[in-house]
């Protein structure tokens, strides 16, 4: 291909040359002449066609997710849709991709595909954790207090995942108008599975999915949190409470980027907050680190689902939840964020369509609430449950979805349309690509169709 090229530029620069430099000064052959301007101008554009300057823009996007969103196809769909596990156009884009690691597959090959043919280059951070909620673990809700429930407490990080497990600020209550930290007979709760492991899906790797152990519970009837001072505790059934400064957690139903407090309950990203219990499990810290650790992109983007974990809960909180993790990558001077919603998942506790209606609900209102504040910034993700559907391919046991009728399976990842209804990686890419326009480029092993030279051998 581009010895073709170069031999078609030495043909056009060549007219440019046939006119002799006074014939040329002088004009007389305003014809000749108009066909040399004509062949430099399209020498010019096949110059800057094949320019190393025209090569795709290094995009990089973090995604934020449970396991639907970060992938959990089977090894056995690897045969058949291997772009599920593998990029058709880079081979170096495979799962596991980092720093949540897993060998099981997803849309996320596919969409990079997608994205190349457009003109860039996705740099993907892969920051979905599975069965991690994004309201209590990652925006750190203020629960209310239930019966016979255990609760999660402080745990200092893991010593042999140092860098990677930042540890538990533990589970946070709302209780007569006070704050309680578990700090005692609580249950150990990570962000990083103590893996590696085998399970019938094949090789997981750490850092994979929320684990959790052990723990006492709460009692059958809640005792009295009222006489307790800051710092002093309360004995709740086999668990211990700690009451914290409230001033710390002071709340508003009004949006503002820099916040110190809590959103409706949630707590607001900020550099006081953080040490208090937003991002408990340290996720987003280690999400930033491995994104800012890349110096080649051009543009950073944070992709942010909604998903099963999160199942039930009412629409301004999570809302408010969904604002806080974006206004995070937002105040570290992301050039935007995507929101959206995962794909129906009946199998899962609460999966429901009115359950995900209320999530498609919280997603409008988080986008529209975080635009004011954010002009030009904040864009519609995927919403998979609405795009996909709920029925056909997407019902119980439909051809989508895996035996456990929670994840999605090759087919539904990458696999062909249904009825008209697209797999995954269509959605969401295209909803990137309404954000990144094309650009025209020619790259390593023409796998892009350039349209000028269809014409030409059209013509």
């Amino acid at each position: 291909m581009r010895s073709i090229l170069t031999r078609l530029l030495a043909v056009m620069m060549s007219l440019v040359l046939i006119l002799p430099p006074v014939a040329q000064a002088q004009g007389i052959d305003p014809a000749a002449r108009g066909l040399a301007i004509q062949a430099k101008a399209s020498a010019a554009a096949i110059t800057a066609a094949v320019t190393p300057s025209a090569q795709r823009q290094a995009i990089q996007l973090v995604i934020e997710g449970q396991s639907v969103t970060a992938g959990n196809v089977a090894l056995a769909d690897q045969a058949s849709y291997p772009t599920a596990f593998k990029s058709a156009r880079n081979p170096s884009i495979q799962y596991p991709m980092a720093p949540s690691t897993s060998r099981l597959g997803g849309y996320w090959p596919d969409v990079y595909d997608k994205l190349w043919d457009q003109g860039y280059d996705l740099h993907i951070v892969m920051g979905a954790v599975a069965s991690k909620s994004m309201v209590t673990m990652t925006a750190g809700y203020l629960q209310g207090r239930s019966n016979s429930t255990v609760y999660y407490g402080q745990r200092a990080p893991y010593a042999y995942q140092v860098g990677t497990d930042l540890g538990y600020f533990g589970d946070l209550i709302s209780v007569s108008g006070r704050v309680f930290l578990c700090t005692a007979g609580c249950g150990n709760r990570s962000a990083f599975a103590r893996g590696p492991f085998v399970d019938v899906n094949g090789f997981n790797g750490a850092q994979t999915i929320i684990a959790q152990s052990g723990g006492s519970a709460t009692a059958s009837s809640a005792p009295d949190f009222t006489a307790a001072a800051i710092g002093g505790t309360v004995t709740d059934g086999g668990i211990t409470w700690t009451r914290q400064n409230e001033a710390y957690y002071s709340t508003t139903s009004t949006y503002s980027p820099t916040w110190v407090g809590t959103l409706n309950g949630v707590i607001f990203p900020s550099s006081t907050t953080i040490g208090r219990g937003y991002d408990p499990l340290g996720v987003q810290q280690r999400n930033l680190r491995a994104a800012l650790d890349d110096k080649t992109v051009v543009k950073r983007f944070a992709y942010i689902d909604i998903g099963q974990s999160d199942l039930g809960i009412g629409t301004i909180t999570t809302a408010s939840a969904l604002m806080a993790v974006a206004t995070y990558y937002l105040n570290q001077n992301f050039d935007g964020v995507f929101i959206g919603c995962s794909s129906f998942s009946p199998g899962s506790s609460g999966g429901t369509t009115a359950n995900y209606d209320l999530h498609s609900a919280a997603v409008t209102l988080a986008i529209s609430t975080l635009s004011a504040s954010w002009p030009g910034k904040v864009f519609a993700g995927a919403n998979l449950y609405q795009d996909m559907g709920s029925t056909g391919p997407m019902a119980s046991g439909g051809a989508w979805l895996q035996a456990d009728n929670i994840h999605l399976n090759g087919a539904g990842s990458v696999g062909p349309d249904v009825g008209g209804v697209h797999s995954a990686s269509t959605y969401v890419a295209n909803k990137l690509k309404a954000v990144l326009p094309k650009r025209n480029v020619i790259g390593a092993n023409d796998n892009q169709r350039q349209p000028w030279i269809e014409k030409r051998r059209a013509a």
